[in-house]
C-alpha cells in the first residue's frame, strides 16, 4: 500500500491502483478499514492478533485474554492496535522481551506475548532489556476490530 496526501488535507492509502481508505490523517492512522491499510501506516506496524469471542473478553489463538470484548459484534475478528496503545505493565499475562531499541524519546520494545511477536512503545526512561518479563497491557478502548 502507499499513502498520499490531498489538498484537502485527506489522506488516502492505494494498493493495485484501488484507494482502500479515504479520510482525515487521525482517523485513517487509528481506524485503519482493513488490515491492508493499517500494514500501510505507523512504524512500528500495528500489531494484529487472531481472535475469539470469551466471556466479553477477546482472547488469542493460544487462549490468552487480551482485552475486554464490547457487547455484540463478531465471535471472530482480526484484532489490531498500535504499539502505543500496549502499555508494558498492568496487564495479567507475561510476556517476554525479545528486542529494545531507543527512538528519540521513546523506546520499542518487541515482546513475544500471545503466541506472536508484539511491538510496545514504552518512555525512554523505562528500564527494560532482552529476556526481561513484562506485562503488556492493551487499551481495549483503542483496538480495531475486522471481522473474519
Amino acid at each position: 500500500g502507499v499513502a498520499y496526501s490531498s489538498f484537502d488535507g485527506s489522506w488516502g492509502v492505494l494498493a493495485g491502483g484501488r484507494i482502500l481508505q479515504l479520510g482525515p490523517p487521525r482517523e485513517v492512522y487509528l481506524r485503519p478499514s482493513s488490515p491492508a491499510v493499517a500494514r500501510a501506516l505507523g512504524s512500528p506496524p500495528m500489531n494484529e492478533f487472531e481472535v475469539e469471542r470469551h466471556d466479553e473478553r477477546w482472547c488469542a489463538r493460544d487462549g490468552t485474554a487480551l482485552c475486554s470484548a464490547a457487547p455484540g459484534g463478531p465471535m471472530r475478528a482480526l484484532l489490531g492496535v498500535r504499539a502505543e496503545h500496549v502499555a508494558p505493565e498492568g496487564g495479567a499475562v507475561a510476556a517476554v522481551l525479545e528486542v529494545v531499541e531507543d527512538v528519540g524519546p521513546h523506546r520499542i520494545l518487541v515482546a513475544r506475548f500471545a503466541g506472536t511477536r508484539i511491538h510496545l512503545l514504552a518512555p525512554r526512561n523505562f528500564a527494560a532489556q532482552p529476556g526481561q518479563t513484562i506485562r503488556p497491557r492493551i487499551a481495549a478502548e483503542r483496538v480495531v476490530l475486522w471481522a473474519r
